[in-house]
């Protein structure tokens, strides 16, 4: 039996040989900011809980840092995404887990992904590094823990050792709100509870690092965000389609992917996209290869030319297409001798912002950002 510590007031302490202790904060609690399309505080199978459906549940006075997270959660076994979010600094910006419930014991049966600037990316993040096979129980509770430690973190699903260890959390350490989350679908949360601690232990093994991918585009030249439609129907793309546009560089990270989401926010209630750029000069005119992936929609042109137009959005192919970004399109270049001008135009609907992109044989290219 877990067994759970109470308290009345706050009990974080400073350690110096003791371990510090866990505070208890029920969800009625006055702390608790709660936006949710409904939500309420109910008996279930014998615990005190928070009904929460379709939103999320803030501690508005934390400033966490570094600590452990724990909680109770039961799930119906519906489709939804039920977890928590840490490090919170807006509702657009914040580090989080979630379970998917429906997919129980499948490779992709949680996710660990950063939220940048009101964007999820687990269409960019995926795999062993990110999300492990768990199996959970329906309509029962169980217990999740997450510990956190400057960049990483170990994620305990109903377990005695972590079932995921994060290495290399995305998002730069900073402190910030605490809360769980509900979408989709309900989800009963009970026995929050809080340490905040300088150097909890981390004991969870690091899956194998993500492989760059060979020739990988390193950087990426991004402007400021347009709306998509503003391109519709452009065979060209002129200066004057230029105009008025900023322009930062992207390293890229991971396999080779550009989290564009890093730099950019969505136009509200209005298609977004934004111009990912490389300048790539030829020693000599000729064909080259380039293999390129893209969330969510993607129009390429070469010196002002438009040569694709695609959609890898989630859906887009059947019901079951996730929309993950990886090398799976491919175009052949008419470069010219010298310099030539490589513009992707992408846009964003949902699930991670991202371009990647890798010349076959880069040898007498030069290629920049």
């Amino acid at each position: 039996m877990i067994k759970y510590l109470l308290a009345t007031g706050s009990l974080m302490m400073a350690l110096s040989g003791m371990e510090a202790a866990a505070e208890a904060i029920p969800f009625d609690d006055e702390r608790w900011d709660i936006s949710a399309q409904d939500h309420k505080l109910v008996e279930y199978m014998g615990q005190r809980s928070l009904y929460l459906d379709r939103g999320r549940a803030y501690l508005s006075d934390a400033g966490f840092l570094n600590g452990i997270i724990e909680y109770d959660i039961a799930v119906t076994g519906a489709r939804s995404f039920d977890g928590v979010r840490w490090r919170i600094q807006d509702d657009g910006n914040f580090e989080q887990f979630y379970l998917r419930p429906i997919q129980s014991g499948r490779a992709d049966s949680n996710q660990y992904t950063p939220n940048f600037n009101g964007l999820s990316g687990w269409q960019l993040y995926f795999g062993p590094q990110f999300s492990a096979p768990t199996i959970y129980p329906i309509d029962e509770w169980f217990h999740i823990k997450i510990v956190v430690s400057g960049q990483r973190a170990d994620i305990y699903v109903n377990s005695d050792q972590p079932v995921l260890h994060i290495p290399n959390l995305k998002r730069q350490a900073a402190a910030g709100m605490v809360g769980v989350t509900a979408a989709a679908g309900p989800v009963y949360y009970a026995n929050f509870s809080l340490t905040e601690i300088d150097h909890p232990e981390i004991v969870g093994t690091p899956p194998e690092p993500e492989v760059r991918i060979e020739n990988a585009i390193p950087a990426w030249s991004v402007s400021t965000v347009i709306e998509e439609a503003s391109l519709e129907g452009k065979l060209t793309l002129s200066e004057e389609d230029l105009a008025g546009l900023s322009w930062d560089t992207l390293e890229v990270e991971g396999r080779g992917y550009a989290n564009l989401s890093r730099l950019r926010a969505r136009i509200p209630q209005t298609p977004t996209a934004l111009i990912a750029a490389l300048s790539v000069t030829a020693e000599t005119a000729g064909i080259k290869k380039i293999s390129f992936g893209y969330s969510d929609r993607v129009r390429v042109y070469l010196n002002g030319k438009l040569l694709y137009a695609g959609d890898n959005s989630y859906q887009s192919r059947d019901f079951r297409y996730l929309g993950t970004i990886g090398l799976f399109d491919a175009l052949y270049l008419p470069l010219e001798a010298g310099e030539n001008s490589l513009k992707f135009v992408v846009a964003e609907s949902f699930g991670g912002w991202g371009i990647m992109a890798a010349f076959d044989d880069p040898t007498g290219l030069i290629i920049e950002p």
